[in-house]
């Protein structure tokens, strides 16, 4: 399954929208909120956009697509990006939100997609 993911193609649009999601959780990014200048160390690396692609070619064909789209970066950005990325200390109780990760993804993703 996982050579047959892999063998996928994925649209210019899906792939530029994956590089923008990324980049706009890492806090030295122009492209990144003061949320998320705010409140995270770091942010996921390159490898985190090829991750996030390659999960996105599985959910599709899971799905029973030949090519993935915006909303399966959209359902698999949680889990493929919280991990990737480092908060702050004080982070923890940011916004009153129990998984302030996953609050900084979805707004990203509200911005990016």
């Amino acid at each position: 399954m996982q050579f047959l993911a892999r063998s996928l193609p994925i649209g210019e649009d899906t792939m530029r929208s994956a590089i923008r999601l990324v980049r706009a959780l890492r806090p030295e990014s122009e492209n990144s909120t003061s949320h998320v200048k705010e409140n995270i160390e770091y942010g996921p690396g390159p490898r985190a956009q090829m991750a996030i692609v390659q999960v996105a070619r599985a959910l599709a064909l899971i799905d029973g697509r030949e090519v993935p789209d915006t909303g399966d970066l959209q359902k698999v950005a949680t889990p493929v990006l919280a991990h990737r990325m480092g908060l702050k200390a004080y982070t923890n109780t940011w916004g009153g939100s129990e998984n302030p990760k996953e609050t900084l993804i979805q707004e990203a993703l509200t911005q990016e997609l």
